[in-house]
């Protein structure tokens, strides 16, 4: 599963995905943190994890994965305008499926 969404303005997009090879937040941390390299850790619990900084095309980030029975969800929120406040009420509105 792969979506992206974005503001008409092209200011801000987020990219989402359930990786079918990435099924833990153990496996997601150590790839994201190898690919991520101008992100900081920000939370790290058993069944969150958030990393904020710059993304891979320059601009400022919020990247964020949440775990799910047997499975992972991320979101990639980068912006050019707000605040990373902003990007991380985006952000956490990832939430698993009722």
């Amino acid at each position: 599963m792969f979506g992206i969404a974005g503001s008409p303005d092209n200011k801000w997009s987020a990219a989402l995905t359930s990786p079918a090879n990435t099924t833990t937040l153990g496996e997601l941390k150590s790839n994201a943190q190898m690919i991520y390299t101008n992100d900081k850790v920000v939370k790290d619990t058993p069944t969150e994890f958030q990393m904020e900084g710059q993304s891979l095309n320059g601009k400022p980030n919020v990247y964020r994965g949440i775990q799910l029975a047997g499975k992972i969800c991320i979101v990639d929120v980068t912006y050019e305008t707000g605040t990373v406040d902003d990007a991380r009420k985006i952000a956490a509105t990832l939430k698993g499926a009722k």
